[in-house]
């Protein structure tokens, strides 16, 4: 019939006009498939996690010669303990500063130590030092620790009590201390 097809090239096609729309039912008779593992209390995977390493930090035994986490000066511990510990300043790291502090406190380590005592010999021979800022909690000078160098003037801290021999011989510079 011509309303109801042609044909071209060998091949049948219809006129859809006269098909019916035919609805499709779903087969609700088959269940839906059971998982066949049970459920455990156990994961499956272990979780990964980064290990927390905590570092404790520790005080030097005592008469350990060290050097200043900034690199500026040489100590010794004179004593060991994480909260109170001390130290005496042994030298500084440039022999050739023209200034140089020697602090309240110092971190070695990490752990921060008071600077109560200046060396004997710290800065014998520092020609070219001229000024020394002395921290607060020194109170302890070495003998000859500021022999024959270039000091021009040191304020000595109140709460120095003890001062060496010759701690400030052989300095021509200084008119004032």
């Amino acid at each position: 019939d011509a309303d109801k097809g042609y044909s071209a090239e060998g091949k049948t096609y219809t006129d859809t006009k006269d098909v019916e729309d035919i609805p499709v039912k779903e087969d609700l008779s088959t269940p839906t498939p059971v998982p066949t593992a049970s459920p455990t209390s156990e994961p499956t995977q272990v979780p990964t996690q980064t290990p927390i390493v905590e570092t404790k930090l520790q005080a030097l035994p005592v008469g350990t010669k060290c050097t200043a986490d900034d690199g500026t000066a040489i100590y010794k511990i004179t004593v060991s303990d994480i909260v109170n510990g001390t130290v005496t300043y042994m030298a500084p790291a440039n022999k050739n500063a023209a200034t140089v502090n020697v602090p309240d406190t110092v971190v070695i380590s990490g752990v921060t130590y008071k600077v109560t005592a200046i060396e004997k010999n710290a800065f014998s021979g520092c020609k070219k030092l001229k000024k020394v800022p002395i921290g607060k909690n020194v109170t302890t000078i070495g003998s000859n620790a500021f022999y024959n160098n270039g000091l021009i003037q040191l304020t000595i801290p109140s709460k120095v009590n003890k001062i060496g021999t010759n701690a400030f011989s052989n300095n021509k510079n200084l008119k004032k201390l």
